[in-house]
């Protein structure tokens, strides 16, 4: 082989070993490239992990120091590993002091003495609720709820603690608890006062009574029958205050009632029957619309609403009127009326005459206003409901009350 093919065929292998070597080169830079880009990549990743994990312990910083209650973290021997600031400005230390301390530096002997079992049932139920004190640096004390639970802190178990203060809690049961004893306090002071009314009061007053009668009877002089009968009326009045008062004091202090199945129309038919003098001497005619038999689950107390409606009736009636009783199926409840024509009541007082000591509007005749109190009263414990409405006769007035059907 001459020199001339010897170099031909050396070049030739020099050209393929470059050319071999440059794509080498090309395939090693774009590897190259593509690893740049992929470390560009994660670098951007880790920046923004890093971004996103500082801007999360920004948020638990900020929720954690800005909390109303104080927060505090410790291992399972109570010495602590983070608190909050509120709850170093409560307690008076610095965070670096609290650091240095545990849970038995802030907390009364009580506590301490338990905080082994507390740390048991907390393992046990995960998480507990139970109410302690705290002691501040100066000495002074806070009543606490705490709500503590196991957590993982830095890849090791520890208890993390929310303690809120009761202070105004405890003032406010305090408070409540004064105003029970003052409560009974004033019960007992009113049963004592209706106990007056009953007895050291009500019974002079019916001394008063029989001795007018017996006055009445043996007077002729007709300015001091007039006198005596002044008394005597007044002195009835008197006796009415007196019964309503004790009656409405009974009825208010009353929880539930017993029932039993009744028909209202004999009920208050036996309640007219009381009443006969009063209509006779007034002239009055008393029309018993309802005609049939109306069972009703009440107690017999219902005699005090049917007497109180029935006797307003005529007070407040003029001589020689109607006064109409009706019973009326109102669905799932009976509506017991009873229609006088007498002055009415206007519409402004319509919901404010069944409250205690509201008497509106009733022309010359005075009272304080009981009786309408002891009729909602008594609805209200049979679970009805009272009302007023205008005569639809055009004069007048409808009160009502409603019972459940039995």
């Amino acid at each position: 082989m001459d020199d001339n093919t010897v170099y031909k065929r050396t070049k030739a292998e020099i050209r393929k070993q470059m050319d071999d070597l440059e794509e080498i080169v090309v395939k090693s830079t774009n590897e190259c490239a593509l690893a740049n880009e992929k470390l560009h990549q994660e670098i951007i990743q880790h920046k923004q992990t890093e971004q996103a994990l500082r801007e999360s312990e920004d948020k638990f910083r900020t929720l954690f120091n800005n909390t109303n209650d104080a927060i505090f973290v410790h291992d399972l021997d109570g010495h602590f590993l983070e608190v909050n600031e509120i709850a170093c400005q409560r307690l008076g230390y610095s965070r670096q002091e609290m650091l240095q301390m545990s849970t038995n530096d802030i907390n009364v002997p009580e506590y301490t003495a338990r905080i082994v079992k507390l740390s048991k049932e907390i393992g046990e139920r995960k998480n507990i609720i139970f109410e302690t004190v705290h002691v501040r640096k100066n000495g002074s004390t806070i009543p606490i709820e705490l709500s503590s639970r196991i957590i993982d802190y830095h890849g090791k178990k520890a208890i993390l603690c929310i303690a809120r203060d009761i202070t105004e809690r405890r003032q406010a049961e305090e408070n409540l608890k004064k105003y029970v004893e003052e409560l009974k306090r004033s019960n007992e002071l009113k049963d004592l006062f209706t106990d007056i009314m009953r007895h050291d009061l009500l019974n002079p007053a019916s001394v008063v009574k029989g001795f007018t009668d017996v006055l009445c009877d043996l007077e002729d002089d007709k300015k001091k029958i007039q006198a005596i009968e002044t008394i005597k009326r007044n002195n009835e009045k008197l006796i009415d205050i007196l019964e309503s008062a004790a009656k409405f004091s009974k009825i208010e202090s009353i929880e539930g009632l017993e029932f039993e199945k009744m028909d209202l129309a004999l009920v208050f038919k036996e309640v007219v029957g009381n009443f006969k003098s009063q209509l006779e001497e007034k002239q009055m005619v008393l029309e018993f619309a309802a005609d049939g038999t109306y069972l009703s689950n009440i107690n017999k107390v219902i005699e005090d609403v049917f007497s109180n409606l029935l006797s307003n009736a005529i007070k407040y009636s003029p001589k020689k009127s109607r006064i109409i009783i009706d019973i009326i199926d109102a669905d799932e409840d009976w509506k017991v009326t009873v229609t006088d024509f007498g002055e009415g009541v206007s519409d402004e007082n319509k919901l404010e005459i069944f409250n205690r000591f509201k008497r509106v509007g009733k022309g010359g005749v005075k009272g304080v206003g009981l009786g309408l109190a002891i009729v909602k009263r008594i609805i209200d414990l049979h679970g009805g409901s009272v009302g007023v409405e205008d005569n639809p006769a055009g004069q007048g007035s409808v009160f009502w009350v409603t019972l459940r059907k039995a």
